[in-house]
């Protein structure tokens, strides 16, 4: 499991200093279904990580009230309690495509896929998943 006492460490930084994540095009597809690649402002995946890893350690519940395509719930793959919650339905449907995609791939970084215990998804007052 993941847990980072320095920000983004292995990332280069500008002449302002500004961290450079890069693109996440290829992982994302890796990663998620490509109904995802809908969403018109889909959260960087290298600074979603880097972002739960320095803030939060495994068995924490973190949550996200604005889930869009539930890109944090690649944190449950890391140990953390992931708690999503988005109120448009069409994305609340490309979040449920992402957990099942996300339960049937087997991910380098740490050897597992999304756990099947993993905590319920709320969208608006209803539990999906």
């Amino acid at each position: 499991m993941v847990v980072c006492n320095e920000f983004a460490p292995g990332y280069s930084r500008n002449e302002q200093d500004w961290i450079e994540f890069g693109r996440d095009d290829k992982r994302r597809r890796e990663l998620f279904h490509p109904d995802s690649m809908k969403h018109m402002a889909k959260a960087n995946i290298n600074m979603v990580e880097a972002v739960y890893r320095y803030v939060s350690k495994p068995d924490d519940v973190i949550m996200d009230i604005m889930a869009g395509t539930g890109t944090l719930m690649l944190a449950a793959t890391e140990g953390r309690q992931v708690l999503l919650i988005e109120l448009q339905p069409d994305f609340q449907d490309i979040i449920a495509l992402n957990i099942d995609k996300l339960r049937q791939i087997k991910l380098p970084d740490n050897g597992g896929a999304l756990p099947p215990q993993t905590p319920p998804i709320w969208f608006n007052n209803h539990a999906a998943r």
